[in-house]
């Protein structure tokens, strides 16, 4: 009897953690803020016609470039000189940059560029590639420029954060150790 009994309990015992273990809600992940969502994965749009990307909001710029179908993540949006720009990753080819907004297709992100990523002051001289590759357009951050860094990338096995300068207007890739605590472009 008291195998008999000892089973009995034990498969009773068994059965209460089992249906604990599927009935106990999982605990959920703090959600980012809105903005650190549209930062980091940014908005889906699109080029309504083949267009450059320009590294900082101007025409005479670094270009890179947007073609129809490509799928771009704005993270921003910033009026210099009368033209409203907004600030994009082009997932296809990863090229980034500024376009005038007028030739996207959808609605853009409510975040000025002027409060996009966690800013640091930049300790050195360093250049902000067009794409996360040592060969793209080049853009520069002086010692003590305000830098933030929006979002991380890996290209050949590499971390590069892209990044805007809030001094210069310029943005791109910099090779960095790691994420850091930045999201995935």
């Amino acid at each position: 009897m008291s195998r008999t009994f000892f089973k009995s309990v034990l498969a009773g015992l068994l059965v209460l953690v089992v249906s604990a273990f599927w009935t106990t809600p999982v605990m959920a992940a703090p959600k980012p803020s809105p903005d650190l969502t549209i930062m980091a994965e940014g908005w889906h749009n699109e080029v309504t016609q083949t267009r450059a990307l320009y590294q900082c909001p101007a025409f005479h710029c670094n270009q890179g470039q947007a073609y129809v179908g490509n799928d771009l993540a704005e993270v921003c949006t910033v009026w210099q000189s009368g033209v409203k720009w907004g600030l994009v990753f082009n997932r296809a080819n990863e090229h980034s940059g500024f376009i005038p907004v007028d030739y996207l297709k959808n609605a853009d992100p409510p975040l000025s560029c002027n409060n996009v990523g966690s800013g640091t002051v930049s300790q050195n001289n360093y250049t902000l590639y067009q794409c996360p590759y040592s060969y793209c357009n080049q853009g520069f951050a002086t010692a003590g420029d305000d830098v933030a860094a929006i979002c991380y990338h890996v290209a050949n096995n590499f971390y590069w954060w892209w990044s805007l300068n809030h001094a210069n207007g310029h943005e791109g890739f910099r090779a960095a150790a790691g994420p850091g605590d930045l999201r995935p472009c």
